[in-house]
């Protein structure tokens, strides 16, 4: 079975729904940035590792 590569916007949503649980069991909104903070900064070194990626298989 092929492996599958996780996409930035599936890693963004799944942040965004622990965030939303979160937010939902304590009643507070830092801890939904909190979260969506940590999923963006996930998010961008995903993407910025593919570019990496790509420009050493492209010389």
């Amino acid at each position: 079975m092929p492996k599958r590569e996780i996409a930035p916007l599936e890693i963004l949503q799944l942040f965004s729904i622990l965030a939303s649980f979160g937010s939902f069991w304590l009643g507070e909104e830092e801890i939904l940035l909190n979260i969506l903070l940590k999923g963006y900064i996930l998010m961008k070194r995903v993407i910025s590792l593919r570019i990496g990626l790509l420009k050493n298989q492209n010389p």
